[in-house]
């Protein structure tokens, strides 16, 4: 699956790429068996993720965060953001609300395990809050 593709999603995702894009049925059931396997795996119910305030650092969301990134090869065991592959595998749809500030936000995947991940997402959340958000 490309992402493979783009791991902020609709519903089924704890991402949503709000309304802008249409992604293939294939890639929703990719996205959300992603979802499911890392909720999973950090031991989180639905209730705990849909209750996440985004603002808050909190140990077992980000490295919630961490897994979903990971799992999609977003960024390595260490953390450290594949600019390149999210450059060559991102759908078209979503080039708009993640290449402009890929760059800059790598930069700031900064701090302890599992912060890492969280920092990068919310610096992108931080530039497209309409299109970056935890459901």
């Amino acid at each position: 699956m490309a992402l493979k593709y783009f791991i902020f999603v609709l519903i089924a995702c704890p991402f949503l790429i709000n309304g802008k894009v249409e992604l293939p049925p294939e890639f929703l059931k990719w996205a959300q068996q992603l979802h499911t396997d890392c909720a999973t795996e950090r031991k989180l119910s639905e209730g705990d993720i849909k209750s996440f305030d985004i603002s808050k650092k909190d140990a077992p969301m980000m490295c919630y965060v961490k897994c979903l990134f990971t799992h999609a090869h977003w960024v390595d065991e260490n953390e450290v953001v594949q600019t390149d592959f999210i450059k060559n595998n991102v759908p078209d749809p979503v080039k708009s609300v993640t290449l402009p500030n890929l760059d800059a936000c790598a930069k700031k995947a900064v701090g302890a395990d599992c912060e890492k991940s969280y920092n990068f997402f919310m610096c992108m959340h931080e530039a497209f809050p309409e299109d970056w958000v935890l459901l």
